[in-house]
């Protein structure tokens, strides 16, 4: 089965800039505060039940697997058009 991330990892060089700016959010806003945060919520004592409590680890760590490959894949991509 082809790799179904590879076929996304080719830029047009003139979509540099709007890349450039999902990277930021990618980076900054996803990895650093909503992912931190959501791990934070899935680790406090109440109110949450054990399986809100999953949920939110989860998808603190789902969102940390998938942006962190496809920033890794993006930042690849653009150091090879030499932005």
């Amino acid at each position: 089965m082809p790799d179904l991330l590879s076929k996304f990892s080719e830029i047009r060089p003139d979509s540099v800039p709007h890349i450039q700016k999902t990277q930021f959010v990618r980076l900054y806003i996803d990895l650093l505060f909503i992912v931190p945060f959501l791990l934070y919520l899935s680790m406090k004592k109440k109110p949450l039940s054990n399986v809100n409590k999953a949920l939110l680890a989860s998808i603190g760590l789902g969102v940390l697997y998938f942006n962190g490959q496809r920033y890794l894949i993006t930042k690849d991509s653009l150091t090879k058009i030499k932005v």
